[in-house]
C-alpha cells in the first residue's frame, strides 16, 4: 500500500509598507501612548480578545493613527528580523512582539477540503514536523495565512487563502483574500492572483492597500508558494512524498 510523508508548513510572514506622519499625532501623550501598548498587548496575551477590542474602540483617530506611525510592529525591516525564523506548522499561531510592545498575531491554518472547497472535518495537518497517512497525491487542500494587527480584527487583518492539490506538479486551483478586511478608520482593499502554476513550484500572490485615517496609506505584497520537492521509495515497498509552503514579501 503506498502511503505519502508530507512535511509540516512553514509559515513565514514578510510584508513592507510605509505610513506618513500625521499632524493629529502631536495631540498624543507619550504616557497615553504607552498606557494603551501596554493594555491592547496584556489583554492579548491573557487571551481576553473582548477588552483588547475595547481598547481599540475605545481610542482616539488620533492615538491609533500615532500607533500606526511609530508602533514597531509597522516597520517593515524591525518585523522581518522578529518573522524570518517564524515555524507555526500547518495548524498554529503566535503572538509576535516586538521591541517596543506593539506586536502581531499571525496564524496559518491548513486543513483538505472536498470538491465543493468545504473543509473535511477532523483532517488537517497535525502541529508535529510531518503527517503520515495514506497517499494523498490528487486531494486538495486549503492553506490560510492570516496576519492581524491585533484586537481580533478590530484594526485589520489580511489574509490570503490558497487551494492547491497535490502531485509532482502543483496545482493552485483558488486564491483568495476573503477575510481581509479594516475597521477603526482603516480601510483594506485587496486581490490575489496565481504567478506560477501546474508545476513542481506553484505560488500566489495577494496584494494589499491600507488607507488609514484620512490620508496614511500603505501596500504590500504577500506571496505563498506550495511545492514538491521529492519522492522516494522504503525498502518495504512504501512511497513518500514531501511537499512544503512558504510565504515572503515581495
Amino acid at each position: 500500500m503506498k502511503r505519502i510523508l508530507t512535511s509540516l508548513f512553514t509559515a513565514i510572514f514578510f510584508f513592507t509598507l510605509s505610513i506618513p506622519v500625521f499632524a493629529s499625532e502631536n495631540n498624543v501623550s507619550q504616557s497615553e501612548y504607552d498606557q494603551f501598548k501596554n493594555d491592547f498587548l496584556e489583554a492579548t496575551l491573557e487571551g481576553n480578545h473582548n477588552l483588547a477590542e475595547s481598547f481599540v474602540d475605545n481610542a482616539s483617530p488620533e492615538l491609533l493613527a500615532h500607533y500606526a506611525n511609530t508602533a514597531d510592529v509597522f516597520d517593515s525591516e524591525k518585523v522581518n528580523e522578529k518573522l524570518k525564523d517564524l515555524k507555526l506548522g500547518p495548524n498554529g499561531s503566535t503572538v509576535v512582539i516586538m521591541d517596543d510592545g506593539s506586536f502581531v498575531e499571525v496564524t496559518t491554518t491548513t486543513r483538505q477540503v472536498n470538491d465543493n472547497n468545504v473543509p473535511i472535518e477532523n483532517n488537517e495537518f497535525s502541529t508535529m514536523d510531518y503527517k503520515e497517512d495514506y497517499d494523498m497525491s490528487g486531494t486538495s487542500w486549503v492553506t490560510d495565512y492570516t496576519y492581524d494587527y491585533g484586537g481580533n480584527g478590530k484594526l485589520a487583518v489580511l489574509k490570503l487563502n490558497t487551494y492547491y492539490t497535490l502531485g509532482r506538479n502543483m496545482k493552485i486551483y483558488e486564491t483568495d483574500t476573503s477575510g481581509t478586511k479594516g475597521s477603526a478608520g482603516i480601510g483594506v482593499s485587496s486581490s490575489a492572483s496565481v504567478t506560477a502554476n501546474n508545476v513542481p513550484k506553484a505560488r500566489a500572490r495577494g496584494t494589499y492597500n491600507i488607507n488609514i485615517f484620512g490620508g496614511g496609506s500603505e501596500t504590500y505584497t504577500l506571496y505563498t508558494e506550495v511545492g514538491f520537492l521529492n519522492a522516494w521509495q522504503d525498502p518495504y515497498g512504501y512511497f513518500y512524498v514531501s511537499y512544503y509552503t512558504d510565504s515572503w514579501r515581495s
